[in-house]
């Protein structure tokens, strides 16, 4: 499983430290078992008081040790778990990122985040619980031998509840998975629904259906509680009987010695083990019944991690873009039964092509085919005399850059915002950008920090620009780009541009006739 290889790659020290600590805590339990059978038949029984003082002196110790590698147990055990989630989530968030648009088209952006999200949480629990099982095999083992030492027919009687609880388990497993797929597919549905109410929210308050929505949010909800009740009805079933069973078990034997003790043969001390030993042996069983009870619980989401780290990565192609002109040829898309052509284009390098039309014609889907977001087209677009199907797509949207109208920006500050990743931008140039694209007021208020949600869309595109301009692309496409500020502001920061970047190929989207003259073409489609 590609998913498990990923939790224990990084975590392979942390492997060997837990299975160190589980023996030692397996090895003390053992000279716990010996000093408590010391301390009642050489001690107790017979009242000798240096027998008991060393006994409870060794046992006292050895407690101590026990609570301290519980301790460390636990520690590693959390830190292993979440390490191992960072590990499933970043490589699921990889491969989503570098995966064809096409899966953000067909999977709401909610569905999405809550499988990159939620099943690395549940996954990542049992993997870790998995680690230990060579271990909780030994001590089962270990328990078994405890209990089988102090009484065989005892040891004989505990087992044979053994059976009873592995088909306990078994059907309670088989339940479970149902009501956990269950949850899962309304876990999705609620989270992508969620989200898509979310990005409507003033729609929806303006048309005054907020009911309807609800009531979808909250029928999602309701299945995926119903999903969770049954879930965790069946699983503290499970435990209960389990609880039953370790609490009676020890009593059973004890009240056998009790009355048969010359057929049983035990002594006090014998007694006092099994009473302590049998929910610890017991217990040692209950962790291997519960990795097979949680396997069942958790094997949808396995399915949708191992779906997602099998994403495909986007077609690269293997040649790189070569300087040269943009040519497209007989372009056509599909939009269900409607289908959009594009007249034959030839944009020379260095032009400036003004893009005008009625919306719905298709310039829009022509940018997101040059720049490699759309590759389900017919037709051809060449760039240097290179089909873009056939170019390398991360050389190709290095050097063809798209600003949308939507500007996206994040909480920060403004630098972070334009540079990101950029290290080897000078102030000087940094400076000229804020003045090319009108930001420097945004600069010097409040320190340069920006809040996301307080910025204007003109603002938010004027970043964006800013971003693209500064890794310095051979072709920009420009989509509606500026038409969320006025037109003096556009006029403006296009001659700025146009004088910065001479030898850019730029083309723009927009329904603005007044900015004509700056360009060297024009299209109408």
């Amino acid at each position: 499983m590609k998913g498990f290889k990923i939790f224990v790659k990084n975590n392979k020290w942390n492997i060997i430290i837990l299975t160190v600590i589980t023996m030692l805590m397996v090895f003390v339990s053992l000279y716990v078992s010996k000093y408590t059978k010391i301390f009642f038949d050489e001690g107790f029984v017979n009242n000798n008081i240096s027998i008991i003082k060393e006994s409870i002196f060794l046992l006292m110790g050895l407690y101590i040790g026990l609570f301290f590698l519980n301790l460390i147990q636990n520690y590693e055990s959390v830190k292993f778990l979440y390490n191992g989630m960072l590990a499933i989530r970043k490589e699921i968030f990889k491969k989503v990122l570098k995966t064809d648009y096409n899966y953000f088209v067909n999977n709401p952006t909610g569905k999405i985040w809550g499988e990159i999200y939620t099943p690395p949480n549940r996954v990542g629990i049992f993997y870790t619980s998995l680690i230990f099982l060579p271990a909780d095999i030994v001590e089962a083992f270990v328990y078994t031998y405890i209990i089988y030492k102090a009484s065989i027919v005892g040891g004989i009687i505990l087992s044979l509840f053994i059976p009873f609880l592995i088909l306990i388990s078994y059907y309670t497993g088989k339940k479970i998975r149902k009501y956990e797929q269950k949850m899962l597919d309304s876990y999705r549905a609620m989270m992508g629904n969620a989200m898509d109410i979310l990005s409507m929210a003033k729609i929806i308050k303006t048309n005054n259906n907020d009911d309807y929505f609800l009531n979808i949010f909250k029928k999602n909800h309701e299945d995926m509680n119903n999903a969770a009740i049954s879930t965790n009805v069946l699983t503290t079933l499970w435990e209960n009987i389990i609880l039953i069973v370790t609490a009676l078990s020890p009593l059973i034997i004890i009240y056998y010695g009790n009355t048969h003790m010359s057929s049983f043969k035990l002594t006090q001390g014998e007694l006092i083990v099994i009473y302590i030993f049998s929910p610890l042996f017991f217990n040692s069983y209950k962790k291997i019944y519960k990795k097979f009870l949680d396997f069942y619980g958790v094997k949808p989401y396995i399915k949708t991690i191992e779906e997602h780290l099998s994403l495909e990565d986007e077609k690269l192609g293997e040649n790189k873009l070569n300087k040269g002109n943009l040519e497209i040829h007989n372009f056509e898309y599909n939009y269900g039964n409607k289908k959009v052509k594009i007249p034959d284009i030839k944009v020379n390098k260095g032009e400036k092509i003004l893009i005008l039309g009625e919306s719905g014609r298709g310039k829009s889907t022509m940018f997101n085919a040059i720049i490699g977001i759309l590759k389900d087209y017919n037709g051809t677009i060449k760039i240097g005399n290179k089909d873009i199907k056939n170019i390398d797509i991360e050389d190709l949207r290095k050097k063809v850059k798209l600003v949308h109208q939507e500007g996206y920006v994040f909480n920060g500050t403004l630098k972070e915002n334009i540079l990101m990743e950029l290290n080897n931008i000078s102030e000087d140039e940094y400076k000229k950008i804020l003045k090319i694209l009108k930001l420097e007021k945004l600069e010097k208020e409040k320190n340069g920090i920006i809040n996301k949600d307080k910025i204007s869309g003109g603002e938010k595109t004027r970043i964006n620009l800013a971003q693209v301009l500064l890794r310095k692309p051979e072709i920009l496409l420009l989509d509606e780009t500026l038409s969320s500020v006025d037109e003096e502001m556009e006029k403006e920061i296009l001659q700025e541009i146009i004088k910065a970047y001479p030898d850019m190929t730029i083309l723009m989207i927009t329904h603005r006739k007044s900015i004509a003259n700056f360009f060297d073409k024009i299209i109408e489609l």
